[in-house]
């Protein structure tokens, strides 16, 4: 049976921001700053509370 979607939620560690903008993540931190963009791969990003990430990947069973 396929999965349709998987879901995981991601916790923020204290000092690093996260900003989220149509599938473009920019992660700051003490170490620098890390830009990715996730355009391509069909997903959900949510954000429950100010320290926890909500990732729901539609058809996660597969690579992307």
């Amino acid at each position: 049976m396929k999965h349709i979607s998987k879901d995981d939620i991601v916790t923020i560690p204290e000092g690093v921001t996260v900003a989220i903008k149509a599938r473009q993540i920019r992660v700051t931190g003490p170490r620098g700053t890390l830009t990715r963009d996730l355009r391509h791969i069909q997903m959900d990003i949510q954000r429950p509370t100010k320290s926890q990430l909500r990732v729901i990947v539609w058809k996660g069973g597969r690579k992307h």
